[in-house]
C-alpha cells in the first residue's frame, strides 16, 4: 500500500500532544476540518483488498488492516477482531494512528466519543512519559512484559497508555466505559495488528509495587 512523505513527529509536550487528550477529541476536529476544506480530498476508503491508501481516515476489513499495517514500519496496535464492528483507520499527517471499532449503523467519521478506539502515535522517551503520567497523584502503574508500562492518568480515566522500553511509540487505549481500557490492557486483549511484534503487551499479573502507583497524600 502507498502512503503519502511522512511529516516530522511533534514533541511530546505535556500541554500540546496527543497524550493527554481522548481520541474522540482528534477525530471531531478531522470531521470539522473535512467540512471546512472538502473532506472528499481526503477521505479513502478500503475496499477489503486496496492497494493505494493515503492518509485521512477509511472503512477497513481485517485484512486490508493487516496488510495496510504491514506497511508502516512499526507495530499498529488494536484490541483484535470483535464481530458485529466496522474498523475506521484514521491515519493523521504527524504520524498518529487510529483504529477505532464502529458498530453496525454508525457513520465512518462520526464525531461521538462512543466507541473503542486504539491509538498508536509517535512520541520520543514514551516510556518515561507513560510511567510519569501512572505517578501523578491518583494514577496508577501496570508492569508489562518486554519492560513495558501501562498508566491510568487520573485525569484522562477512560484511557490506557502503553509504553516500551527503546520504542519511540506510544499506545492509547481509549473505552467510554470506565474501567474497560484498563481491563482490555491488563487482560492482555491489547496488541499489534498482525501481531509478530518484539514488544508484546501481554501483561505480568500486577503486583503490590506495581498497581495501583499512587503519591503520598492518597489513600
Amino acid at each position: 500500500m502507498t502512503l503519502t512523505a511522512r511529516e516530522t513527529a511533534p514533541t511530546p509536550d505535556r500541554t500540546s500532544r496527543a497524550l493527554y487528550r481522548s481520541p474522540w477529541a482528534w477525530f471531531a476536529s478531522l470531521v470539522l476540518l473535512g467540512a471546512l476544506v472538502g473532506i472528499a480530498a481526503g477521505l479513502y476508503l478500503f475496499d477489503g483488498g486496496a492497494s493505494n491508501v493515503k492518509r485521512g481516515r477509511a472503512a477497513v476489513s481485517t485484512g486490508a488492516l493487516s496488510s495496510w499495517a504491514a506497511t508502516v514500519g512499526h507495530p499498529v496496535y488494536w484490541a483484535g477482531p470483535a464481530h458485529g464492528f466496522r474498523y475506521e483507520l484514521t491515519h493523521t499527517t504527524d504520524g498518529r494512528i487510529y483504529i477505532r471499532y464502529l458498530p453496525a449503523g454508525v457513520a465512518v467519521g462520526s464525531s461521538a466519543p462512543d466507541y473503542l478506539t486504539v491509538g498508536t502515535y509517535p512520541v520520543k522517551g514514551a516510556l518515561s512519559i507513560v510511567r510519569a503520567i501512572g505517578s501523578k497523584n491518583g494514577g496508577s502503574l501496570i508492569k508489562l512484559t518486554a519492560g513495558g508500562w501501562a498508566a491510568v492518568d487520573p485525569d484522562h480515566p477512560l484511557s490506557t497508555y502503553i509504553a516500551y522500553p527503546g520504542v519511540g511509540y506510544e499506545v492509547e487505549v481509549y473505552d467510554p466505559s470506565p474501567g474497560e481500557a484498563r481491563h482490555l490492557v491488563t487482560s492482555g486483549g491489547v496488541g499489534p495488528v498482525g501481531g509478530g511484534a518484539a514488544a508484546s503487551v501481554t501483561p505480568v499479573k500486577p503486583t503490590a509495587a506495581s498497581e495501583p502507583t499512587q503519591t503520598s497524600g492518597q489513600s
